[in-house]
């Protein structure tokens, strides 16, 4: 818009220089004219002076006409300037008023771009913070699947304890009912260890009267074991293994007892002194402890001859090996031991041996 000032401006200029021009021009003219005008009027001119004249005043003419037209464009370049003038003040009212707004756009979009610059940096720690975030949401998750893991894990492990609780649960309930069961039976042999303790004294005191001799012991052992002792010679002749008479009605007297207590095994348990057997015996037997045995098993056949089931009976033999002291008589000896009913085993007839 300046330039187009200036422009108009050097317009003007031009024109206002012209218009001098023209107006000198016209100046000359007219003095040229009215000289000529003198000489005509005085008479000193011709043709010449007359075609001079007319020249002059067409000239003239053309001058004012020029001046005439160079005035009306002066007359419309500054009627034009005049409006340019006007149209550049509201132009440069605009263009200030333009430079105010833009100097508050500016002012806007410094503002706006400081608060860019604050919200960039804003949301590139929104950004981080997000990353970070999403790295502990990610660590989460995977202690999250972790823990779910170790949940069904427990869960499962829960269930198989519950499972074996509920199982317990029975065998315990099973093992209560057995206990009080058991309780009754330890009830129920207490009291009959207590009838049997009576009876065992009973046929005790009922053995010694019938058996008054030394050569017959009855003895109360530990563990509820009763040991009925009789001596080789009321048994036995010596070297032999046939039983005396004394001895058979001894044995008789101890199966009539012994038949009241069939829930008791009976162990017949054969001994000898450590005398050498003679040549005749050794042939027959090899060894006092053969011979042991022999008579044992002499005895358990004349307590099953006299009705006691041969599966509550066994025979041993010790030979010399359990001797009950130093005189031979004593450990020539045949030992009845009635067991207590917990260790009671069937048998069968069998003979056994033991050295």
């Amino acid at each position: 818009m300046a330039r187009e000032r200036d422009a108009l401006a050097g317009q003007n200029t031009a024109l206002q220089r012209a218009k001098r021009e023209l107006e000198k021009v016209h100046q000359g003219l007219r003095r040229d004219f009215e000289m000529l005008l003198a000489q005509y009027a005085g008479g000193e001119a011709g043709a010449a002076a007359a075609q001079q004249t007319a020249t002059a005043q067409a000239r003239l003419a053309l001058s004012r006409q020029q001046r005439e037209a160079l005035s009306e464009s002066l007359s419309k370049a500054f009627g034009e300037q005049e409006r340019v003038s006007e149209e550049l003040d509201a132009i440069l009212t605009l263009r200030d008023r333009l430079l105010d707004e833009l100097g508050e756009a500016k002012g806007e979009r410094d503002r706006l771009s400081a608060e860019a610059a604050q919200s960039s940096q804003q949301l590139e720690a929104n950004a981080e913070r997000l990353r970070a975030s999403a790295a502990q949401i990610a660590a989460i998750n995977a202690r999250l699947a972790d823990a779910d893991r170790s949940v069904a894990d427990k869960s499962a492990e829960l269930e198989r304890s519950q499972g074996r609780m509920r199982e317990l649960d029975t065998r315990l309930t099973a093992a209560n009912t057995r206990v009080t069961a058991l309780e009754g039976d330890v009830e129920r042999l207490e009291r009959e260890k207590g009838d049997a303790v009576s009876r065992l004294a009973e046929m005790e005191r009922r053995l010694g009267e019938q058996l008054r001799s030394r050569d017959v012991q009855i003895e109360r052992l530990e563990n509820d074991l009763t040991l009925i002792r009789l001596g080789g010679d009321i048994l036995f002749a010596s070297g032999s293994v046939e039983l005396r008479r004394e001895g058979r009605e001894a044995l008789r007297a101890i199966a009539a007892e012994l038949k009241k207590f069939p829930e008791h095994t009976i162990s017949l348990e054969g001994h000898t002194d450590a005398v050498p057997l003679g040549e005749a015996l050794r042939e027959r037997f090899g060894s006092n402890w053969e011979l042991s045995v022999a008579r044992a098993s002499e005895a358990l056949r004349y307590l099953v001859s006299q009705g006691i089931d041969p599966r509550r009976l066994r025979a041993v033999g010790y030979g010399s090996q359990r001797p009950v002291g130093e005189d031979d008589a004593r450990n020539r000896r045949i030992e009845i031991l009635l067991l207590p009913p917990s260790e009671r085993r069937v048998v069968t007839g069998a003979l056994s041996a033991t050295p």
